[in-house]
C-alpha cells in the first residue's frame, strides 16, 4: 500500500536533481495543515546534514494533534540553499 503522507521519519534521498519535485500537499492535508507557506510558517524546516545535504524537517507542534519535530527525509548531496519551496512543492 502506497502512502501518500509520512508515516514513519528517516526517509533519505539519493538522487535528487533540479527537475525533481518533492510534492508534499497530501501529508500536509492530512496532518491538518491549514496555511499556505510551510516553510516560512515554521510547520516544515530545511536544515544541513553536515555532510553537503539537505534535511526536511516537520514540527508536528504546529498541527492538530501533533508532538515533536520529525525528520521526514535527508536529501544527500543537496545543500538547504539549492532547494527552493513554493507552497507544498520542494523543487531543485
Amino acid at each position: 500500500v502506497m502512502k501518500e503522507y509520512a508515516w514513519a521519519a528517516g526517509g533519505q534521498i539519493t538522487d535528487f536533481c533540479s527537475k525533481d519535485v518533492l510534492v508534499l500537499a497530501p501529508m500536509l492535508q492530512h496532518y491538518g495543515y491549514a496555511g499556505s507557506n510551510p516553510l516560512a510558517d515554521g510547520t516544515l524546516s530545511l536544515t544541513s546534514d553536515g555532510q553537503g545535504g539537505a534535511q526536511l524537517w516537520i514540527d508536528m507542534d504546529r498541527l492538530p494533534g501533533g508532538s515533536g519535530n520529525w525528520l521526514l527525509t535527508t536529501i544527500d548531496g543537496v545543500a538547504p540553499s539549492s532547494l527552493h519551496m513554493q507552497g507544498a512543492f520542494i523543487t531543485g
